[in-house]
Formats: C-alpha cells, structure tokens, sequence
C-alpha cells in the first residue's frame, strides 16, 4: 500500500530536496503541499499535479486543518520556518499523521524538549522522526561502520569546518539568521550529528564541553565561528571548531583517532588506517559520490512508518542532543568558557 504524503512548507529546500526525495521513494505518494501563502503553495503542486493548500487568501476547503484532515494523507514532510515547527509538528501528529520534521528540532533546548516529552507521554502511535541528514550521509555510514571493525580506546578526535557564508546566504540557510548565532544553531547540528554518529560507533558520549566563539564583521555582526574543546566519558578530549567566515579557506573533516587505528571522514572521501596485533599497519581510502543523504532519509522514514519500528538515526532524542550540544557551546561561551556538562 502506498503512503500517501504531504509536503509543508515550499521554499528552495523543500522543492529542490524533499520533492525528489519522495518522489525517489517507492513507498511514497505525493497528495498534496502547503504554505502560508497561495502563491508559494501553488507553484509546486501545479508542477506536480497535486493538491495545494494555504492560509492566504483565506478560502474554504484550502486550509492546513483542511489538509489534516484527509484520510489519504498519512505522513506529512515539514519544512517551515522555525518559529512556527513545533505547532506544525504537534498539529500534524494530532492529526493522526506521521511526521518527519527538519532539524533542528526546535528553536532551542528548552521547546525542544518540552515537545519531545509531550509525544513520549502520549504513546503515539504516529512516527516522529527528524531530518538530520547528516546521520544518512554515505561517509558517515561508512566511518562508522569503519570505526566499529577498528575498535578500540577512543585517544582523541577533531572536527574542522571552514567556509564562507555571506550575511545573504545566511538568510537563505538559516531561517534563524537574524539571531546573532543563527546560523551556529541553525547549520551547526549538522555537524553535531555527525561528530556524535562517530564517537557512539566508537562507544562514546560527550561528557562536557567549553567553547569560544567570534563576531564577523558584517553589519549587524554575526556569530559565524565557534571554537570548542570536549571531553568524552572516557576522560579522553577533543575539539570541534567551525567557521562561516573563512573567506580564504574551505574545509571539512572529522577524525576519530583510537588506540587500534583512525577514521578520518572528508567531503568526497573516506580514510582509514588499522594497526593489527602484531603491529602492522593497513591504510585505504574509499572515494565518495555526491550524495547529501536526503533521499536515504526520506526513504528511511517511509520503511520506519510500513513497518512500525522507528530509525533510531531519526528518533527525535537523537536531534535534541544534536541541539543540545551546540546550545552548551554557546552557553559556554557567554558565560566566558565556562566548562558545561552534558546531561
């Protein structure tokens, strides 16, 4: 039986990700978009022939409740600013309709969590999951599995990222990039996620971290680099550090260095050198395709929902702690590094 799906929301990432990502999916069936405004909404469902619905102008029948409200429509993708995500989410899922929410999960820890135990205490039996797709990325799957043959004591690690967004851009990949750290919150989950994909496939937790961040010199200023160190359960450390400010410098990588070997993730390719027991040493690299892992998450949400049993890489506990490691980085900061436990 096909899942009849929603798409809520009709910006630049719902109708260039989303959309080909459902309709990649075999299980999936596109019914119908939303949007606040007509316009917005109308664009892609006459593209796709589908249904349209929207909040202005105000007109019978076209409304989100109205969308809801559709017994043909079982899941709904969500994809709105992130002020209004979270009544979005709980809508939907009193609805009766699966959700699959962008990151991150919420404007900050606080909603976040109120959210994630208001659908905990209820025992919902709709799926929520939440569209990290950095947790679906090929090299991270990869690494993982990498580190998990290796084994080991995680010794250290580091996590590097250097780029440039102008304060243009940052509007365009941060719907909350008028808060100064807008865009830290907004895209700095990303790689919370993947940073933590590695270290628990290495059997590790963060236990505290400490961090400094800096101000561009856009006007209004922006908070574009954060600098962090991080200590793991196992008393072992590490750093993450990214800038959108590097104007001469674009970077990527993450290393997870153990006492058997190391794993290095890149933009386009995988590392990995193993020491043996008898101390020989193995070294390969596996070379990546493009591939942002939208469409294996889409297609992980739709087999979570035929089959009843939830993607543990899309459970909502595992955005909130992407969320929550980077708003105790900023804490940190404000408070002039002061060291922050993660609980």
């Amino acid at each position: 039986m096909s899942i009849g799906i929603a798409i809520l929301g009709a910006g630049d990432f719902a109708r260039d990700e989303h959309l080909p990502a459902i309709q990649a999916c075999p299980l999936l069936t596109l019914k119908a978009v939303y949007s606040r405004f007509k316009s917005a909404a109308q664009k892609i469902s006459q593209e796709e022939n589908v249904d349209w619905y929207y909040d202005y102008p105000a007109i019978p029948s076209s409304s989100l409740e109205d969308l809801l409200a559709r017994e043909d429509i079982h899941a709904v993708v969500i994809a709105v600013p992130l002020f209004v995500q979270s009544e979005l989410i709980r809508k939907a899922l009193a609805a009766g309709k699966h959700v699959l929410s962008e990151k991150p999960i919420a404007e900050d820890v606080k909603t976040a969590e109120t959210l994630v135990e208001w659908y905990r205490c209820a025992q919902r039996k709709e799926m929520w999951s939440v569209a990290e797709n950095f947790r679906y990325l090929p090299g991270i799957i990869l690494a993982s599995d990498q580190l998990r043959n290796i084994g080991g004591k995680v010794t250290s690690f580091c996590l590097e990222l250097y780029g440039f967004v102008s304060e243009q851009e940052q509007g365009h990949v941060s719907d909350n990039a008028s808060h100064p750290s807008g865009i830290l919150v907004d895209t700095g989950v990303h790689f919370a996620a993947g940073l933590r994909s590695l270290l628990h496939a290495a059997s590790q937790e963060i236990s505290s971290v400490t961090a400094f961040t800096s101000v561009s010199s856009s006007c209004p200023p922006m908070t574009t680099t954060l600098y962090s160190a991080i200590q793991l359960r196992n008393g072992s450390g590490g750093t993450f550090n990214i800038s959108f400010g590097s104007d001469y410098q674009t970077t990527f990588a993450i290393e997870i260095i153990t006492d058997r070997g190391s794993v290095t993730v890149e933009a386009d390719q995988v590392a990995r050198m193993k020491i043996d027991k008898s101390g020989n040493v193995t070294e390969d690299t596996t070379a990546l395709g493009l591939d942002n892992g939208v469409k294996a998450e889409v297609q992980a949400f739709a087999e979570s929902i035929q089959s009843g049993v939830a993607d543990e890489r899309g459970v909502p506990e595992q955005a909130l702690a992407d969320l929550r490691l980077i708003q105790r980085m900023l804490e940190s900061d404000e408070e002039g590094g002061t060291v922050k436990v993660m609980l």
